[in-house]
């Protein structure tokens, strides 16, 4: 099992509870809250995987660019703002502000085959 697999089976099953849905009704393509839950983990697995290769790229022993720095980081290298204002934006607000680069095709040719094989919910396909 690759290491984007394990990812997706780790939030699928965070979002499962958190959602109290259960996992086969996240598997399923005719679920209705599963379909939601499973668009849910498709964007935070884009954006895990966009924030891991942001970090395999700039991060340094001195400044390895963890947890919630790498965002903070790619968030300022693509908007050249002061970094206390980028700390005061939500997730959602930078999320928002990364939208293009969070898209498939901006990932490596691995992650783009990794996410391929994922089924999303109707109306909501990526290509």
């Amino acid at each position: 099992m690759s290491k984007y697999s394990n990812l997706w089976m780790e939030i699928g099953d965070s979002l499962c509870e958190f959602h109290k849905v259960s996992y086969s009704s996240f598997l399923s393509q005719e679920s209705s809250n599963g379909g939601h839950v499973r668009l849910k983990a498709y964007y935070l697995l884009l954006l895990e995987i966009n924030i891991y290769e942001h970090r395999q790229k700039y991060s340094n022993p001195y400044v390895p660019l963890i947890g919630i720095d790498a965002l903070h980081h790619q968030v300022m290298q693509k908007t050249k703002w002061h970094l206390d204002h980028i700390q005061s934006l939500s997730l959602e607000q930078m999320f928002f502000v990364l939208l293009e680069d969070l898209h498939p095709d901006n990932l490596s040719v691995e992650a783009r085959a990794a996410l391929s094989v994922l089924k999303l919910p109707a109306g909501y396909e990526t290509a």
